[in-house]
Order: C-alpha cells, then sequence, then structure tokens
C-alpha cells in the first residue's frame, strides 16, 4: 500500500512539476504590444525557442513579427535581430563585461578605447524596439 501512494504522490507531482515548467514558460514569453497592431491589442507570443542552456534564441508573435538572439559560452547575449531588420552584435570580455557593442542603424561602442559613436538620435524616437 505504501508503494501504491508513494507512485500516485510520484505522478501527481509530475504533474504539478509540468504544470509549473508550463506557467513559467507562459510568464517569461508573455506578451507585448506591436507596432502592427492597435495599442489596445498586444501581439501575443506564439513560439519560443531556447538553446540547451535556457536562453532564449527565438521569440514570434501573433502578428507575424520575430526576434532571434545568439549567446556566446557565458550566456552572453552576443547577437539580436528582429524582423523590422533591426540587428545588434556584442561582445564580451572574460568576466562578461559588455566591450564592443554595435547596431544596424549606426550605433557604436568600444568599452576598451573608451569611444561611443551615436546614430540618428530621430530613429530610436520613431522606432518601437527591444534593447538588449
Amino acid at each position: 500500500m505504501d508503494d501504491k501512494l508513494i507512485f500516485i504522490n510520484g505522478i501527481f507531482l509530475g504533474i504539478l512539476l509540468s504544470t509549473v515548467i508550463i506557467s513559467a514558460i507562459y510568464i517569461k514569453c508573455g506578451t507585448r504590444k506591436s507596432a502592427k497592431e492597435s495599442p489596445k491589442k498586444p501581439a501575443i507570443i506564439q513560439k519560443c525557442e531556447y538553446d540547451e542552456k535556457g536562453n532564449e534564441i527565438y521569440r514570434e508573435y501573433s502578428d507575424g513579427t520575430w526576434e532571434k538572439r545568439k549567446y556566446d559560452a557565458n550566456s552572453n547575449n552576443t547577437y539580436y535581430e528582429n524582423s523590422n531588420s533591426y540587428w545588434v552584435k556584442s561582445e564580451y570580455d572574460s568576466n562578461g563585461n559588455l566591450i564592443h557593442l554595435k547596431d544596424s542603424k549606426g550605433l557604436k561602442v568600444d568599452k576598451q578605447e573608451q569611444t561611443q559613436t551615436k546614430p540618428d538620435p530621430d530613429y530610436y524616437e520613431q522606432q518601437e524596439f527591444k534593447r538588449i
């Protein structure tokens, strides 16, 4: 009888754990407002993909937009791209500190040389994108 109780408890815990994992994925993915849809109607995430370390590498929304990410061995986000043709490339030192950053609109940051090139500021006021 104790074996049956342990078995039933094991099944219950397995179901509970599955529910928690699915809930965590939904919470992590969530929703966002889309430039293509009304501000009152957020785009719903329809697809999320993760690498073997649990880093989100792809996200697709109900309005057809998407985001891609790449990571280095230390899980630092080294590349971001979205369906609006916006991208960011980043490089980190061995301690995880950002040392280089470059985006598709001309922003360049070099922490080693302490330089920064700024793009047209009007672009950032007109666009909706996610900063990394």
